[in-house]
Parts: C-alpha cells; structure tokens; sequence
C-alpha cells in the first residue's frame, strides 16, 4: 500500500477508538443513574414490605385459626410445600373488642399452662428429695447446660464439677477405639456423632453412661422420683459406684451422702444405701419407743418405778422413772444398772437434778419479779393518766363558767337592733370585749383549746 493510504487508515483508526471510549463513558453514566433510581425505589418497597409484613404477624396472632402453616412436610416429593387450613379471620364483622377479650384469654391460658408447668418440675424435685432422705441421701445441684452429665459425674469422681470438658475428652477418645462396642448402638454416622460430642453443651445419654461405667472400670446408678433406680453394674462389688439423679426427662445431678460438705474440690464419700437404710430404722425406732415411753400414763410409770426400786433397793423415785423413760421398759433399765454401778448413778443424777432445780426456781423468781415490777409501772401509769384526765375536767369547768360571764356583761351592754345590714364582723360575741376581758378571755381559749 502507498505511504498516504496508510496514514488515512491510521487516522482513521484512531478516531473510531475515541468514538468508543465516549460511548462507554455515556453508557456507564446511564448505569449508575439507572442504579441509583432501582436503589431508591426498593428501598421504598422494603419499607412497605416490612410494614406489610408486621400487620400481617398482628393479624396471626389475634386470628383463632392459624392452622400449621410453619409446620413442612418431610423428605419427597411434597418437601417444602405447606401443610394445613388457610388463614381465616373469624372477626372480620365484629368489633375489636371481642378480638382483644379472645387475645387476652390465650396469654391467660398460655401462663396457665406455663404456671402447671412448672408446679410439675417442682412437685418431682420435692418426691425425688423425699425418695433420697430415707436412706440417708442428698442431692448436689448442677448447671443446666448441656454439660450436666458429665458435671455431675466429675463431682462424683474428683469433688469438682468444673472438670466436666475434661471427662468428655477421656469417653470420646475411649469411645473411638472401641468402636465396635459403640456403633451398633448409634443410629447416625459414628465419626459425625463423635464430632458433635466432642463440642461443649451437648447432651449426653445411655451410651455414654455406658462409656462412662466401661472407661472408668466403675458401675451407675441412676435415681428417678417415684421409680425404682437403674443400674448399669458392669463389675464386682470392689469396684466404686457413682450415684445420679435424672429428673424433668433432660437433666442429670450428682448426690452425695446426707453427712457430706459440698466445697469444691472435696471428694464424695462411699454411698452404702443398705447401711444407710439401717441406720435410718433404727432412729425411726428409737424415736418410736421414746415417744411411746412419753405417752405411759403417770400411774404405770410410778408403779414400774416402785418394782425397779425393790429389786436394787433404790431410794430416788425420780431416778427410777427417768431410767424407764430412757429405756422405754423396765428389763432394759435393769440391765443397764445392773453392768453399771447403779448406787454412783443414782447420786450423780441426784445432785444433777438438785441443781437444775435451783436453777430452774432461780429463773422463775426473777420471771415473777419482771411480771410485778411491769404490773406496778402498767398500774402508775394509769393513775397518772386518770389524774391528768381530772384536772384538765377541772380546768375546763372553769373556764366554761368565765365564758358564761363574759356573755352575759355583753349582752347587758348591746343597743337595740338596727334595722341596718350587719358588716361581716359584727355580732359576733368577742368584737365589742374591753381590754380587761381580753386578756381573761384568752386565758379561757388557751384552756379549752379553741
């Protein structure tokens, strides 16, 4: 091509390149207007949309019929489809004050319900509390937190529930390498499940008690109000037992004997429930027999404590009786002071008793005392009061016979009536006084307390 030709092309070239770059330029200004305008209007439509949707929740709430509209279908073909009646306004032609009386009636019931609830929760604590005194038991409360299985098995095995991430460590990995005791057991993926058992506030149930008892070499009992325990008893009697109590259907504790402290860091002591049991029939007893030895009639005692006295020649009636009562029969008693030296019992008690009756007569003296030094004051004080009460009837008397007068001086001194209208001040009885009268007449005032 000649040299002038190309120039031409190039020229030409260039100007087709700046062409575009303008169009671009024009183009994305166009964009951005465009964009600007779609942003302002969907800002305006969220708006309606939210206040759209916020009617609409008012709505469902003091509509009867909300049908199960948040409840899906499972897995197939109908999956995300909604099931149940459509909405249906029942109070589309009556007036608001019948759907306010409907909407204050479910939040009554809802509190009901909750109310019953939690009477519930309470009552099983209260049985399961109950079940644990009569063989000497106590409970030993943990944070509801997800962690509380292995909370409360960490107080049993340390004395220390924050120990709880510590245990769940130990039974996962124990878990992983015996999988083949576990995973017939599980219903989802064993790595999976593992994986959301390691994580902190995840439920624990009979499978890791299970864990627990096998990596711990240690057998479980697990206490319910009002049913019999159940036990996971996995080795010999040597081996240590952990106690918990599962309550509300979600919720493990940690229980300890009754003698037990609850700080930190202390160990529970071994829990024996058969000993326990005895030792509480045995108290149930004791208090049985003393309660049957306080309600003897006085004559049968005396006449036991008159035998006892001529089989060991004793001389203190009141030491023979106090001996029945504290062995609730007479053969016991017996017993018991014949092993003993009952000639120094029975001076020891003697002189006892001598000087709690000192005592006891010490004490009502100064009772009776207190009682006549508070009648005397009781007493001074109404005399001073009836005193008070006369001369002030005195006074008053008196000042009553001034004013009486005082109005007949006034009244000796008036004019006749004038047919004129009377200023707002006169006729009034104390207007026109002399000066002598006044100061009596104040006197009298102060003394009635006008």
């Amino acid at each position: 091509m000649p040299p002038k030709k190309r120039k031409n092309n190039r020229k030409n070239n260039r100007r087709n390149q700046r062409n575009q770059k303008n169009n671009r330029n024009q183009n994305k200004q166009k964009t951005e207007n465009t964009s600007q305008d779609n942003q302002n209007e969907n800002q305006s439509q969220n708006k309606n949309q939210s206040q759209i949707t916020k009617n609409k929740k008012q709505n469902k709430k003091n509509n009867r019929y909300q049908g199960n509209k948040n409840k899906k279908k499972g897995k197939g073909k109908g999956k995300g489809k909604v099931q149940g009646r459509e909405q249906v306004d029942l109070f589309e032609n009556e007036n608001q004050e019948e759907k306010q009386k409907y909407v204050k009636g479910y939040q009554k019931r809802k509190k009901q319900y909750q109310v019953k609830k939690e009477t519930k929760i309470d009552k099983e604590f209260a049985a399961l509390k109950k079940q644990l005194i009569k063989v000497g038991l106590k409970i030993r409360e943990v944070k509801p937190d997800g962690n509380c299985l292995f909370r409360s098995v960490a107080d049993q095995m340390h004395g220390d529930p924050n120990l709880h991430s510590r245990i769940r460590s130990e039974v996962t990995n124990f878990m992983t390498k015996s999988r083949m005791f576990f995973e017939p057991f599980i219903e989802i993926d064993f790595n999976t499940y593992i994986k959301k058992m390691i994580q902190d506030r995840t439920w624990g149930g009979h499978v890791e008690l299970q864990a627990i008892s096998a990596c711990y070499c240690v057998n479980i009992v697990v206490h319910q109000a009002d049913e019999k325990s159940w036990r996971i008893k996995n080795f010999d009697v040597p081996f240590q037992t952990l106690h918990l109590a599962y309550e509300f259907g979600d919720h493990y504790d940690s229980i300890r004997n009754s003698t037990d402290s609850l700080i930190r860091g202390v160990k529970p002591t071994e829990i024996d429930i058969n000993e326990n049991a005895k030792k509480r029939n045995e108290e149930k007893q004791k208090s049985k027999m003393k309660k049957e030895s306080e309600n003897k009639d006085e004559e049968t005692l005396a006449n036991e404590a008159l035998t006892l006295m001529n089989i060991i020649n004793l001389s203190n009636i009141d030491f023979a009786k106090h001996m029945i009562k504290e062995h609730s029969t007479i053969q016991s008693a017996l017993d018991f002071l014949l092993l003993n030296d009952y000639f120094l019992l029975e001076q020891q008690w003697t002189h006892e008793y001598f000087e709690k009756m000192k005592i006891e007569k010490e004490k009502e003296k100064e009772m009776e005392s207190q009682k006549r030094l508070q009648k005397q004051q009781s007493q001074e004080k109404k005399k001073n009061t009836f005193k008070q009460q006369e001369k002030l009837s005195n006074k008053q008397r008196k000042a009553l016979e001034r004013m009486k007068k005082f109005q007949e001086k006034n009244s000796k001194k008036r004019k006749k009536p004038n047919t004129r209208k009377k200023k707002p001040n006169e006729g009034n009885i104390y207007n026109n006084l002399d000066d002598d009268d006044d100061d009596e007449m104040s006197k009298s005032l102060q003394i009635l307390d006008i």
